[in-house]
């Protein structure tokens, strides 16, 4: 479809369902009413309706009500404030509504609620057997997680770092169709639904777009090494929410696939509070036990001022030898660093917070195993958890910074948001070349051994401003614009080394580069209340690049000879919509139909080589998304479903193609690909303290246009994506219960199962010559148990119980067919943990 095309469907079914919103027959309210006591929450839900409801006197004794949000008639709010509370209401006429108790024969006078209740006697009450309910903000505002039309999966920041599971890699399974794959030099390709990178490294655009706070993070495209994960320290994280699906109309570049977005707590005015945790652990084959040390506080200045400070450091064993070099657990990391967060509300119309966060990672040895394989006898001999790497090689070190204001201003009925967002991303690692380059080095340094040093910096600086209000009680609009400028500077040395000692022998290629990529765009998003339990959200983005790169290069590989070169200077566009009908079945289950697409910046190219001509620029590649779901929750919120149909199409997709008359890579937009398929998720509290949930997804994606002649590829039509498995799931279990007075123990598990994948596609490598590889399904096993008193936690873990040695991905894609990155080891931990 063209621009012109999309936009008249959109207006088409604006009108349509703008002119049927006459034919309601009840009004649906924005509302929002936080959690507190029933007569409370009960004023203030009259307030937002227009309604009147009376309370019979004693009926609404210690009831405190749930947070109700969301776009909702004055009834379906009410029935959600009161569900499992033992209360139903009737109407007494077209404005009121009386509550009292479902069995009560009580002949009391009903009550108006015209403000606070008096103060009453306050009663025990059962815990509830029910799940709590998840707020998110997928669409850049806050809303239940049940209410978004959107597939989102949301994991708690705090249960993650109880759990020792740091890393995105240590959680990625527990998300639905995501996939976090490990590359050579500390690099990782993030994937949902199939959508992959289709390259090696991650030196084509990201295909999953990053976030903090929902300020965009790391780079956008190639020069930036896709974007930096940053694997923030979940001591840090309110939670994590993971969107599914093409998300470019509300979040711009790189979500083909979709969006992780980092959630930090935010200060509390509500009053001081802290928490701090220490722990231990150990994995298989370790070289010494890790550990990890949090805290955090929370101090209100004022009613109206609160600041957040936390810090953590922690050691992660390493469980890597390196036994030609002497040295075990060649794969330690350390990582520390903290965040400070500042909250002022100036008044019910004005708020402002800021964060700082700043986390400085390193990793002293790469955590690659080499397998025997014939024609490489440097891996010959070694054991199940070794690899023999030449000296000083693996060593990475990443820092992290992200800086952000968010200003909330309420001017009337509109509601007007600025994010400013500055981002640094540090990438310091060396590699071990010793197999492209030991022709070159061994007869003019006299070594075959060589490490070739990278050091990357990505500053990033976004600033978006947006307005939303309401046009009475018909619809719900967005309306913003968004800048963001990003530049790059990557500098490459080559060194050749001695076999064991690792001293220099000589510099033998110098590469510096800078790169610098500019994007502004305008979007808006409308929501339609067509019916009392329809509505239609529309949207649309359009977005302007720029892109210009410089390149400099000299040392023996150039015969010393210094080279300048510099790309062209580009220009692009990118249109992205949004179409998405939902009805709510009921108060707590809605259906909903979803379109909408996703676009990734274009790569510009180096200038002729070798007096041949070459494309100036690959164009921007976008994915387009058909889905159908459905969501809620059901016995009394005793079961939650969240369940999604999807084909997503991928068009003009970036490669790298080679030239053989210019002899030069570059990269170009050729052919197509798809995925298409299912997820279920259900999480269910059939008894008081237990909680069972788990999902499966099956995916089908393939490329539906074989690789072009020029691609340094082989791959035909119907071949799957690469790290993409065709099955995968989970299931978890949580249970807690009494131990003594005071003292509640818990019990958990999950397992997670990745299907069979297959990597890089064949001849995907430097030498163009390895077979694709297949990598074998597996399943994983963590267990969790502990104890809680008062305000002390006490957490023992165990992750991959069974001590799997499940396989990755491999170093093939790289050149390096004898690499192998597995799952971690068997780790065991503890954590204490007081909060106060």
């Amino acid at each position: 479809m063209t621009r012109l095309q999309i936009a008249l469907l959109i207006a088409g079914i604006s009108l349509v369902a703008y002119a049927g919103a006459d034919e309601r027959v009840q009004q649906t309210f924005s509302i929002d009413v936080p959690s507190q006591p029933l007569d409370t929450a009960l004023n203030q839900l009259a307030e937002q309706t227009k309604m009147q409801f009376v309370l019979y006197s004693q009926e609404g004794k210690g009831i405190t009500a749930p947070r109700i949000t969301g776009t909702l008639t004055a009834e379906e709010a009410l029935s959600r404030m009161l569900s499992n509370t033992g209360l139903s209401f009737t109407h007494l006429d077209e404005h009121t509504i009386a509550i009292r108790a479902k069995d009560s024969t009580s002949t009391l006078l009903p009550r108006p609620i015209e403000g606070s209740s008096p103060d009453i006697e306050q009663t025990p009450q059962k815990e509830p057997v029910r799940l709590e309910e998840v707020v998110v903000t997928a669409q850049k505002k806050t809303e239940l997680l049940l209410d978004v039309p959107v597939a989102v999966s949301v994991l708690n920041g705090v249960n993650l770092a109880d759990n020792g599971q740091v890393l995105l890699a240590d959680y990625a399974s527990y998300i639905p169709s995501l996939q976090v794959t490990p590359r050579n030099g500390g690099n990782e390709a993030i994937q949902i639904r199939g959508i992959s990178t289709l390259t090696v490294g991650g030196l084509i655009n990201p295909t999953v777009a990053v976030a903090v706070d929902g300020v965009p993070y790391g780079g956008s495209w190639n020069y930036s090494f896709a974007g930096g994960i940053p694997d923030i320290d979940p001591g840090d994280l309110a939670r994590v929410e993971v969107l599914r699906g093409p998300q470019g109309t509300l979040y711009g570049s790189d979500s083909l696939g979709g969006l992780i977005n980092f959630v930090t707590v935010d200060p509390s005015t509500a009053g001081f509070s802290g928490r701090v945790e220490a722990g231990t652990n150990s994995v298989h084959n370790g070289a010494e036990p890790g550990y990890n040390f949090r805290g955090s506080l929370n101090v209100p200045i004022s009613e109206h001022l609160a600041v957040r400070a936390s810090a953590f450091t922690r050691q992660d064993p390493g469980y890597v030898d390196n036994p030609v070099l002497g040295i075990k657990g060649i794969n330690e990391g350390h990582d520390s660093g903290g965040r400070l967060g500042l909250l002022w509300r100036a008044s019910d119309t004005v708020s402002l917070k800021l964060s700082a966060l700043y986390e400085d990672a390193t990793l002293d040895g790469e955590s690659a195993i080499d397998v025997p394989t014939t024609g490489y006898p440097k891996t010959l001999g070694l054991g199940e958890l070794e690899q023999n790497a030449a000296p000083g090689t693996g060593i990475s070190a990443r820092i992290t910074q992200a800086y952000s204001a968010i200003l909330n201003l309420k001017l009337g009925d509109i509601n007007v948001t600025s994010t400013t967002g500055y981002n640094i991303n540090q990438r310091a690692q060396n590699l071990d070349y010793t197999d492209f380059f030991s022709t070159t080095t061994a007869p003019n340094y006299g070594t075959p051994d060589s490490i070739n040093s990278f050091f990357v910096r990505n500053n990033k600086f976004d600033q978006e401003l947006r307005a939303a209000s309401s046009i009475g009680a018909r619809a719900d609009w967005l309306l913003g614009g968004f800048y963001t400028t990003e530049r790059t500077t990557d500098t490459s040395l080559a060194t050749a080394v001695e076999p064991i000692s690792g001293a220099g022998r000589g510099v033998y290629y110098i590469n510096a580069a800078a790169a610098t990529l500019n994007e502004a765009a305008i979007f808006g998003d409308l929501t339609l209340h067509v019916l009392p339990r329809f509505d239609l959200q529309v949207g649309a983005r359009e977005s302007f690049i720029h892109e210009d790169e410089a390149d400099v290069s000299n040392g023996l590989l150039e015969n010393n000879v210094p080279v300048t070169e510099s790309l062209p200077k580009t220009h692009a566009t990118a249109f992205t919509y949004l179409v998405t009908p939902q009805y709510k079945v009921s108060a707590d289950v809605l259906a909903y139909m979803r379109f909408s697409s996703g676009y990734r910046p274009g790569v510009p190219n180096f200038p002729a080589a070798n007096g041949q001509p070459l494309p100036a620029s690959a164009g921007p590649d976008m994915t387009y998304n058909y889905e159908l779901g459905i969501k809620g929750s059901l016995l009394d919120h005793r079961l939650i479903i969240d369940a999604s149909a999807y084909y997503i199409d991928w068009r003009n997709i970036q490669l790298p193609l080679f030239s053989q008359q210019a002899g030069s890579g570059y990269t170009s937009n050729a052919g197509g690909a798809k995925s298409d398929g299912l997820e279920v998720s259900l999480e269910a509290r059939p008894i008081s303290g237990l909680t069972l949930s788990g999902w499966i997804s099956w995916d089908q994606a393939v490329l539906l246009s074989s690789l072009p002649s020029s691609s340094p590829s082989v791959a035909n039509a119907g071949d799957r994506l690469p790290d993409s498995p065709r099955f995968s799931g989970f299931f978890a279990t949580n249970y807690e219960f009494p131990l003594a007075s005071g003292v509640r123990g818990f019990l958990g598990g999950a397992v997670s199962y990745v299907g069979d994948r297959q990597g890089d596609f064949a001849g995907a490598n430097y030498d163009g010559a390895h077979a694709r590889e297949n990598f074998p399904s597996y399943a994983k096993l963590d267990l969790r148990a502990g104890a809680k008193y008062n305000d002390w936690t006490i957490n023992f873990y165990a992750n991959n119980v069974g001590d799997k040695r499940a396989i990755l991905s491999s170093g093939a894609g790289s050149g390096l067919p004898y690499v192998r990155y597995f799952i971690t080891p068997r780790t065991v931990g503890v954590n204490v943990i007081r909060a106060f």
